[in-house]
């Protein structure tokens, strides 16, 4: 039999070419059960986003299996055929995907890039490349594209959170508006 390693390392070449993924084995149900148990995603506070680092760092059984939870979250299409503002784009769509799988934007909210204010009155935020190893997965699995480039999207990933909160709000307010309306009509009969 082989050994848990193996058979994702092998379930990983298989994604990484592009093929169909080799039969379902109850080793690897078994082990991504045990690394989802490990740092359950998305990560919604700042401790779960320290260990989600180190978890990184120092296991790199769960660095595979987050590789592969991106994969099977959002493909990133071969980047090199494209031109510079197609490959931004591809990226930007590719990282708020995985991001939105990995952290929640309440968290998100809290961070840039390199920890500066948004605005001269507004609060220091923390600087999200303390994370390196998070980082370090990213850069690894887009990794036709630059630092810069994958930085920048993800830094503007981080910048949009307060904005996704605001649009979930108002969301949730209109939903609550229909509810009320529905009850209310439903009540009137």
């Amino acid at each position: 039999m082989e050994s848990k390693v193996a058979v994702l390392e092998k379930r990983l070449e298989c994604l990484s070419k592009g093929q169909i993924e080799p039969v379902k084995d109850e080793t690897i149900d078994k082990e991504r059960k045990e690394m989802e148990t490990l740092v359950p995603l998305p990560v919604s506070t700042v401790e779960g986003l320290k260990l989600l680092n180190d978890t990184l760092r120092t296991n790199s059984r769960y660095f595979t299996f987050l590789r592969l939870f991106m994969k099977d979250a959002c493909p990133v299409p071969n980047l090199k055929d494209f031109d510079s503002k197609t490959i931004r784009q591809e990226l930007h769509k590719a990282i708020n995907h995985i991001y939105s799988h990995i952290t929640t934007n309440e968290l998100a909210s809290q961070y840039n890039m390199f920890g500066r204010r948004n605005s001269p009155n507004g609060p220091l935020k923390e600087g999200f490349v303390q994370f390196k190893e998070l980082l370090t997965n990213i850069h690894i699995y887009v990794s036709n594209i630059t630092f810069t480039i994958s930085d920048g999207a993800i830094g503007e990933w981080l910048r949009q959170a307060v904005n996704r909160l605001e649009v979930k709000k108002v969301l949730k307010k209109k939903k609550m508006a229909e509810k009320r309306a529905a009850v209310s009509q439903a009540d009137g009969k």
